[in-house]
């Protein structure tokens, strides 16, 4: 058996705010990651720290972008655990996303459906929640019925997993 992450975060975006605000949930960003070391973690969201747009798959590293900018946000990290087969269909299935990165972008029109419990699947296009929820369906690991309409706090109780982290982002690989 082995562990991959869940990694939730709640910011002081915009967009961030406006979806805490709507749905009053805890976390508002998730990504996923293969390593014990977490970072970096892939995710869809913005590519540029300071710019909305453009968005899409990406790596999100701790010594650089918008997590190096906003360490003293709050975060929770959650263990998963997964069997070999599991976690080599997950990371063949990132690697196939990274692969086409420059094709992918992100599922805003998605995003705001899901508030309204509406799914909308775009081709090339997922949010960040809704990539994780894919992710862990396209390995088995979990059974979402319609991942276009997973929020982050719903990756906080997957079963086989537990949360090991809560606190602030500059805390938690020294905590784990």
């Amino acid at each position: 058996m082995r562990n991959v992450y869940v990694f939730l975060i709640s910011s002081n975006t915009i967009l961030s705010r406006i979806i805490r605000k709507t749905t009053k949930a805890e976390f508002t960003h998730a990504s996923l990651s293969l390593n014990d070391e977490i970072f970096p973690c892939v995710s869809f969201g913005r590519k540029y720290s300071k710019l909305v747009l453009p968005a899409g798959f990406k790596d999100e590293p701790l010594d650089s972008g918008f997590l190096k900018d906003n360490l003293d946000i709050n975060c929770g990290l959650f263990a998963v655990e997964v069997t070999e087969e599991q976690y080599n269909r997950l990371s063949e299935y990132i690697e196939t996303l990274r692969t086409s990165r420059r094709k992918l972008g992100f599922n805003f029109f998605g995003l705001v459906m899901c508030k309204f419990n509406i799914p909308i699947k775009r081709k090339r296009k997922m949010f960040c929640s809704e990539f994780v929820a894919s992710a862990l369906n396209h390995s088995g690991i979990t059974n979402f019925e319609n991942a276009s309409l997973v929020r982050p706090v719903d990756l906080m109780n997957i079963p086989n997993s537990k949360c090991i982290f809560k606190g602030r982002v500059r805390d938690v690989q020294n905590n784990i």
